[in-house]
Protein backbone atom coordinates (compact mmCIF):
# COMPACT_ATOMS: atom_id res chain seq x y z
CA UNK A 1 0.00 0.00 0.00
CA UNK A 2 1.36 2.97 -1.09
CA UNK A 3 1.58 5.92 1.76
CA UNK A 4 0.86 9.62 0.66
CA UNK A 5 3.92 11.83 1.11
CA UNK A 6 4.46 15.95 0.70
CA UNK A 7 7.15 17.07 -1.70
CA UNK A 8 9.11 19.66 -0.75
CA UNK A 9 10.45 20.67 -4.17
CA UNK A 10 8.90 22.82 -6.75
CA UNK A 11 8.47 20.47 -10.10
CA UNK A 12 6.80 18.44 -12.09
CA UNK A 13 7.53 15.01 -13.92
CA UNK A 14 10.03 16.43 -16.83
CA UNK A 15 9.67 12.37 -18.22
CA UNK A 16 5.63 12.50 -18.34
CA UNK A 17 5.20 15.72 -20.46
CA UNK A 18 2.87 16.36 -23.22
CA UNK A 19 4.36 15.95 -26.54
CA UNK A 20 4.27 19.52 -27.04
CA UNK A 21 5.73 21.13 -24.05
CA UNK A 22 9.39 20.76 -24.51
CA UNK A 23 9.62 21.12 -20.29
CA UNK A 24 12.81 23.31 -18.26
CA UNK A 25 14.42 23.18 -15.32
CA UNK A 26 16.71 24.63 -12.94
CA UNK A 27 19.95 22.93 -11.96
CA UNK A 28 21.45 23.99 -8.80
CA UNK A 29 24.05 21.41 -7.25
CA UNK A 30 24.18 20.80 -3.56
CA UNK A 31 27.49 21.08 -1.29
CA UNK A 32 30.32 23.52 -2.16
CA UNK A 33 29.35 24.06 -5.97
CA UNK A 34 27.75 27.08 -6.75
CA UNK A 35 27.03 26.62 -10.52
CA UNK A 36 23.71 26.87 -11.44
CA UNK A 37 22.10 25.99 -15.21
CA UNK A 38 18.86 26.15 -16.80
CA UNK A 39 17.49 23.99 -19.61
CA UNK A 40 14.78 24.10 -21.71
CA UNK A 41 14.26 21.27 -23.94
CA UNK A 42 17.61 20.25 -25.70
CA UNK A 43 18.72 23.88 -25.03
CA UNK A 44 20.61 24.44 -21.57
CA UNK A 45 22.52 27.85 -20.23
CA UNK A 46 25.06 26.85 -17.38
CA UNK A 47 26.70 29.80 -15.27
CA UNK A 48 29.80 29.23 -13.08
CA UNK A 49 29.94 30.91 -10.01
CA UNK A 50 32.51 32.84 -11.34
CA UNK A 51 32.99 33.56 -15.00
CA UNK A 52 30.56 33.96 -18.24
CA UNK A 53 27.72 31.73 -18.85
CA UNK A 54 28.22 28.78 -21.24
CA UNK A 55 25.23 27.88 -23.59
CA UNK A 56 24.83 24.35 -25.61
CA UNK A 57 22.60 21.60 -26.53
CA UNK A 58 22.91 18.30 -24.52
CA UNK A 59 21.29 14.85 -25.06
CA UNK A 60 20.94 12.18 -22.03
CA UNK A 61 20.00 9.36 -24.13
CA UNK A 62 21.47 7.31 -25.57
CA UNK A 63 25.16 8.50 -24.30
CA UNK A 64 25.29 11.84 -22.28
CA UNK A 65 26.54 15.20 -24.38
CA UNK A 66 26.99 18.59 -24.66
CA UNK A 67 28.04 20.74 -27.72
CA UNK A 68 29.16 24.48 -26.45
CA UNK A 69 27.60 27.28 -29.14
CA UNK A 70 29.28 30.86 -29.07
CA UNK A 71 25.90 31.54 -29.93
CA UNK A 72 21.90 31.00 -29.01
CA UNK A 73 18.93 33.30 -29.36
CA UNK A 74 17.22 32.44 -25.87
CA UNK A 75 20.36 32.86 -24.42
CA UNK A 76 20.32 35.86 -22.19
CA UNK A 77 16.33 35.10 -21.61
CA UNK A 78 17.13 31.36 -20.13
CA UNK A 79 19.59 33.67 -18.25
CA UNK A 80 17.61 36.20 -16.82
CA UNK A 81 15.28 33.23 -15.97
CA UNK A 82 18.06 31.13 -14.31
CA UNK A 83 18.75 34.57 -12.19
CA UNK A 84 15.32 35.18 -11.01
CA UNK A 85 14.34 31.64 -10.24
CA UNK A 86 17.42 31.28 -7.94
CA UNK A 87 17.14 34.22 -6.45
CA UNK A 88 13.55 33.84 -5.40
CA UNK A 89 14.43 30.44 -3.89
CA UNK A 90 17.08 31.91 -1.76
CA UNK A 91 15.11 34.49 -0.58
CA UNK A 92 12.43 31.82 0.46
CA UNK A 93 14.99 29.77 1.57
CA UNK A 94 15.90 32.74 3.98
CA UNK A 95 13.01 34.26 4.86
CA UNK A 96 12.13 30.45 6.03
CA UNK A 97 9.07 30.43 3.64
CA UNK A 98 9.92 27.23 1.63
CA UNK A 99 8.13 23.90 1.74
CA UNK A 100 4.46 23.35 2.91
CA UNK A 101 4.53 24.32 7.27
CA UNK A 102 3.52 21.32 8.86
CA UNK A 103 -0.12 20.76 10.74
CA UNK A 104 -0.36 19.91 14.35
CA UNK A 105 -1.91 16.31 14.49
CA UNK A 106 -5.09 15.36 16.88
CA UNK A 107 -4.14 12.64 19.59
Amino acid sequence: MEKPFRHQCRGRDLLSLPDNDPGFGIIKPSGSDHTVAHFRGKRIVIKPPHGKAMAGRYQLYPSPSLTLVTEMPEQEEMLADLKAYVSTAMRALLDNHTGVPDTPTKK
